[in-house]
């Protein structure tokens, strides 16, 4: 009977598999910062004017050909003082829940005396479309939603599973169900 019982561990087990989540990156890169910028809510408006970004043109946009990427302090790194006037945006994985919905924390700097750090949460994917030549690949970025923590937060932001947790310095926390598509 004990043998029944280890043996019908690993079967039961398999049925409670979730999808293995992608990477945040793309070709073994991270996803580039400039698409992670273009996500996020600027301080004037109330609500996002982009949703989606496809990766692949925002990257070869004349709007962020001149940006440069760094990787530094486990974040990835972006500054274009054309798009950003002296200040950068920055990002950092916090984790992939097991759907697939990655989850960001965020530092942008316009130049000023400002930092203003977000949570972002967001899925990549690839999808078909048509141009000219016909039809394509093409890796769309999409915004599921986002969490103002504050100029210069140091409120400590996780993930266990699909919650998502925000965790102040005097120890209060709050939690979040992260939605998944």
């Amino acid at each position: 009977m004990r043998r029944l019982v280890v043996l019908g561990i690993p079967a039961l087990l398999s049925f409670h598999n979730l999808p293995v989540a992608p990477p945040f990156e793309i070709d073994g890169r991270p996803v580039h910062p400039a698409c992670v910028y273009e996500l996020l809510t600027r301080l004037s408006d109330l609500r996002p004017i982009r949703t989606a970004v496809d990766v692949q043109g925002c990257i070869e946009s004349d709007e962020h050909s001149d940006g440069e990427v760094s990787l530094l302090r486990g974040g990835v790194w972006y500054r274009n003082p054309s798009v950003i006037e002296g200040g950068y945006l920055a990002y950092w994985l916090v984790g992939t829940t097991p759907h697939g919905v990655h989850v960001l924390e965020t530092c942008y700097s316009g130049g000023g005396s400002g930092i203003f750090m977000n949570v972002l949460l967001v899925r990549l994917s690839q999808e078909t479309y048509v141009h000219d030549d016909g039809w394509g690949t093409r890796w769309i970025l999409t915004s599921l939603g986002e969490i103002t923590l504050g100029d210069r937060s140091d409120k400590k932001v996780t993930l266990q599973g699909e919650t998502l947790r925000i965790r102040d310095p005097d120890g209060s926390e709050e939690s979040f169900a992260v939605p998944f598509p």
